[in-house]
């Protein structure tokens, strides 16, 4: 619980005797509304058409409640014009003045806080009206009924108000309370359809009601929500508004419901910055840097956004970025500047990133936090850590333990908003931002939404929670039931898959929960991103859930038999099974201007189409199957009345021109880096230079349509001349390899020019990979590095892949190479081998992880941190107990055969640590050292048998421990 004053949303109802007094009547069209001159309440509702009545407070409300409590006031009222009435609240004691207008629009009355006079010492912070009532009817008119939303669990319930049961469980049940609030509420009595809503934010309880009585003697009414001002002294909140809704039949089915009232709602409630954007995403991904790996540089990201743009003809992408700032995913994501991800690539990189990706219909956000705070985070300040009991308040704890934060003295201090605004100006062309594990409301929420709003970034959240209605992109997607869903179907993507209006965003294919498989990525975009962004063109009107859903512009999407079929003015545009497992379509895109049509068959069979009006004239369109390098198979089919006839092959996506299409766009495969493209996505060889066979080079895709260069059985080498490079500067060079069959040396080199070569190599590679959301995890890969020095004046080097002759049907498969700018220690000319973490690319330095998800290179912050030995970095875990967390590879450290070595290194543990340092050759243990809790120096002597010896780190007790400085000689 916050420090800060908190107001309760919901005062006490009281009954008063006096009938309410006649005021102000406000007309238009539609209503007319009369007032009560002596209080700020409505007494009742005409709606002009169907002549119904609704009353409002009846009797006449006395109570007002400021910050909580009563006081004396004075309530004097005006009329403004034909459609508002002005209402000045004043109380005397506190010396404050709060204006009051009442506005009648279309088919709703807003009412709002225009003005707070504030004299004296006292500040408003809010306003509660107990006894004042919007509206209200009974069971016994025809046609009531309530749908209302609570938060918690974000359920839902619709009911007939002769079915009403009033109980005190109503989050886990059916029962509703005597007086309660909620987030959305509408209702309906005879012809009309009502709601209420309001901006209030102090909680996301933004309505209040009352409910009595049993059967047809059951009554409800919507009452006045709180008026929150401010939460602090020294800050207020936006003006405070409630509007309520009033309407009848809207959406054309001959009745109203509360669709009808939501639809006022969707007309007139403001909504969240950026949601025109929502309809026009199509494929999603999440891509994941954690614990120092470096999974998916952010160059990377580029290549494969450019993968995605080919293989879709051009759809829209969301690429969220998890990992953007320091060591990766949930390491000082409190840091939104200054502290960017080094080893991904730091800022350079995200600016290449994020305005390269324009061109190719991408859009990149990031993952940040606000909830909590690591040590290791520059903007790490006891003062904004949340205390209990004196102690602080404990967060996630995954690599690091993380604290929480006192929202409200975070955002009041101000450094947040200089790191987030940072951001914003360090990448004016990142989109949006996802706001990770934000539980909280209140003033700080809206703050939040405000200030994304000011950047020009939209914003995700983890869920539909506290950042309702400001989110537009969820995480972790529920149904919501079907209120929610149908107030914010087009603008807010933050649903599940459902079996008529579909949603969600399926599997990516960088990174995020291990996901690498490219083919899923595309079977997703086409078979669930296609249909929900296709949907989400039009306003959703009506919707029976498993029945039918009206949109606007012709288009339904019905249940027949066991499947749905979509269709525009009777044309159909797409189908799926009940299971959502079988989608055919043939859409056009976008679905305004129709330029292409997509088509997907997720089985595979001939079938006819109807072509959109707009196509109708052409006596013939061309057909290509988009592939991995873009538009293919080009087929031109004759178009017979407006029909199509196509047999697609299954679950393979084609585009559909007007006119031959022309050549397809060429790719820059490696912008930025110093390699030309790293990943072998062109699927060509065109800018190396090849020794030995040609035909032993083949670009294969793997099982997951990563394509990789196989060299054959025969030996060959590619040689690249490298670029961006600088005289007198340190560079390290990677690519993963696999030795597929027989040993074989497999090798990089790189040759400055002028200058030596620096070479490592493999020969076989028979550790499985442990790289937590890697896509070489669980494989066989290996990393195998060269470091290489340029002389001052020279600026050119080669890079050369290589692999010996093998036995028939072996292979060497080659994939990611990275050039990046790196350094040396100064002990490094001292020892046969020195490692201190501080100049790592990717991963552990020297180490691989073993297993689990909890070792990354801990970075210093003093005086917050204790976990750093020397230095800005030391390799530290959490990994659990007796468990080998990392070891070396003859890729990373090469011990010669029959040689004896001392290791020398530093250790640092938390309270009762401990672990072991080994020696192994295959599953014998050379030599082992202990551990110990605190900080030590830790030696170890060992004799190698063979090239395939290694050094392996255990954890044994304990939470933590560090190791650093780590020096190698051969014993004397």
């Amino acid at each position: 619980m916050s420090k800060y004053f908190t107001p309760q949303l919901v005062g006490t109802i009281s009954a008063c005797l006096i009938a309410a007094g006649q005021g102000a009547e406000l007309s238009n069209k539609n209503l007319s509304v009369v007032t009560d001159d002596a209080f700020p309440s409505i007494v009742s509702y005409t709606h002009k058409p169907s002549k119904s009545v609704i009353n409002g407070q009846q009797k006449a409300a006395k109570s007002i409640l400021l910050n909580g409590k009563e006081t004396d006031y004075k309530v004097t009222s005006k009329s403004l014009d034909a459609a508002s009435v002005e209402y000045k609240l004043t109380f005397a004691k506190e010396k404050i003045t709060a204006t009051l207008v009442f506005t009648l629009e279309e088919d709703s009355l807003l009412i709002t806080m225009t003005e707070v006079d504030e004299q004296g010492d006292a500040k408003l912070h809010s306003l509660d009206f107990p006894e004042n009532t919007l509206y209200q009817y009974k069971a016994s008119q025809k046609n009531s009924s309530v749908a209302m939303t609570n938060r918690g669990k974000d359920r839902e319930i619709i009911f007939e108000l002769k079915d009403i049961v009033i109980g005190n469980n109503w989050r886990s049940s059916e029962q509703v309370p005597a007086l309660g609030s909620c987030r959305y509420l509408f209702g309906t009595t005879g012809d009309l359809a009502l709601g209420v809503a309001s901006n209030h934010h102090t909680d996301t309880q933004r309505t209040a009601f009352a409910a009595s009585g049993k059967g047809d003697d059951a009554e409800f009414r919507a009452l006045m929500p709180q008026l929150a001002y401010r939460e602090i002294d020294s800050e207020t909140n936006e003006k405070p508004f409630v509007r309520v809704f009033l309407t009848s039949d809207r959406n054309g089915d001959d009745k109203a419901t509360w669709q009808d009232a939501a639809l006022v709602y969707r007309e007139t409630m403001p909504k969240p910055f950026g949601h025109e954007e929502t309809k026009k995403i199509v494929g999603q991904n999440i891509a994941m840097n954690f614990a120092s790996g470096a999974q998916r540089p952010f160059l990377s990201m580029l290549d494969d956004i450019k993968r995605g743009y080919l293989a879709t003809d051009g759809l829209e992408q969301q690429v969220l970025i998890k990992g953007f700032s320091a060591e990766g995913h949930d390491s000082a994501n409190t840091d939104y500047s200054g502290h960017y991800n080094e080893r991904a690539g730091g800022l350079r990189d995200l600016q290449v990133l994020t305005e390269e990706s324009r061109a190719y219909n991408a859009r990149i956000g990031f993952h940040i936090n606000v909830s909590e705070v690591y040590p290791e985070a520059h903007r790490y300040d006891p003062e904004i850590i949340e205390m209990k009991d004196g102690v602080k308040k404990n967060g996630w704890k995954w690599l690091d333990q993380s604290y929480e934060i006192d929202k409200h003295h975070d955002m009041v201090k101000g450094d947040l908003q200089k790191s987030f605004i940072g951001m914003a100006k360090d990448l004016p062309d990142l989109e949006f931002i996802y706001v990770d594990t934000y539980h909280s409301n209140g003033w700080p929420a809206w703050k939040l939404a405000e200030l994304h709003r000011s950047t020009g970034l939209r914003m995700g959240t983890e869920n539909n929670s506290a950042l309702d209605p400001w989110s537009i992109w969820a995480h972790a997607r529920k149904e919501y039931g079907t209120i929610t869903r149908f107030i914010w179907y087009s603008d807010r993507d933050i649903f599940s898959d459902n079996v008529l209006l579909r949603s969600g965003y399926g599997a990516g294919f960088m990174g995020w929960k291990n996901q690498h498989n490219f083919e899923s990525y595309i079977n997703s975009t086409f078979s669930i991103g296609l249909p929900s962004s296709y949907l989400r063109h039009y306003d959703l009107l009506s919707w029976e859930p498993g029945v039918e859903a009206i949109f606007s512009d012709g288009v339904v999407a019905r249940i027949e038999g066991e499947e749905v079929v979509v269709s525009q003015d009777g044309r159909k545009v797409m189908s799926w099974d009940l299971e959502r497992e079988k989608t055919r379509l043939l859409v056009p895109w976008n679905p305004i201007t129709a330029d292409k049509l997509y088509l997907w068959d997720k089985v595979g069979c001939t079938s006819s189409w109807e072509l959109p009006d707009s196509w109708r004239k052409y006596d013939s369109v061309y057909l290509y199957q988009l592939t991995d390098t873009g538009r293919a198979n080009e087929q031109k089919i004759a178009v017979n009345n407006g029909t199509i006839s196509v047999s697609p092959d299954a679950a393979v996506p084609y585009v559909i021109y007007a006119k031959p299409a022309g050549k397809v766009r060429e790719m820059d495969f490696g912008t930025a880096a110093r390699l030309r493209d790293p990943g072998f996505d062109s699927y060509q060889l065109d800018h190396w230079s090849l020794t030995g066979n040609q035909a032993n080079f083949k670009i294969v895709n793997d099982s997951k349509r990563n394509p990789q260069l196989n060299v054959g059985a025969e030996a060959g080498s590619a040689s690249q001349k490298l670029r961006y490079l600088q005289g007198g500067k340190t560079y390290a060079a990677s690519v993963w390899v696999n030795v597929s069959g027989d040993e074989r040396k497999a090798s990089i080199t790189v040759t400055p020019k002028g200058g030596k070569p620096v070479s490592n190599y493999v020969t076989k590679t028979d550790v499985q990979m442990r790289v937590p959301n890697s896509k070489w995890s669980k494989t066989n890969f290996n990393r195998i590095k060269v470091v290489f020095d340029l002389p001052a004046g020279v600026d050119e080097a080669t890079l050369s892949l290589a692999a010996e002759a093998g036995k028939d049907g072996s292979k060497v498969i080659f994939d990611e190479i990275r050039v990046v700018e790196s350094g040396r220690s100064a002990q490094a000319a001292k020892h046969w081998f020195y490692e201190d973490f501080e100049n790592v690319d990717m991963g552990c330095g020297v180490f691989e992880w073993c297993s689990g998800e909890r070792s990354h290179l801990a970075e210093a912050n003093p005086p917050y941190t204790k976990d750093v030995i020397s230095g800005r970095f030391s390799l530290k875990t959490r990994e659990r107990n007796n468990s080998t967390y990392a070891r070396t590879l003859p890729a990373t450290l090469r011990f010669a055969a029959n040689t004896s070595y001392t290791l020398v290194c530093k250790t640092l543990t938390g309270e009762e640590a401990s672990g072991k340092i080994e020696a192994r050759d295959g599953k014998t243990v050379l030599a082992s050292a202990d551990i110990k809790s605190g900080a030590n120096t830790v030696e170890l002597t060992f004799t190698t048998k063979s090239e395939d010896a290694y050094l392996a780190l255990t954890k044994l007790s304990g939470d933590w421990l560090s190791i650093d400085e780590v020096a190698i000689d051969e014993a004397k």
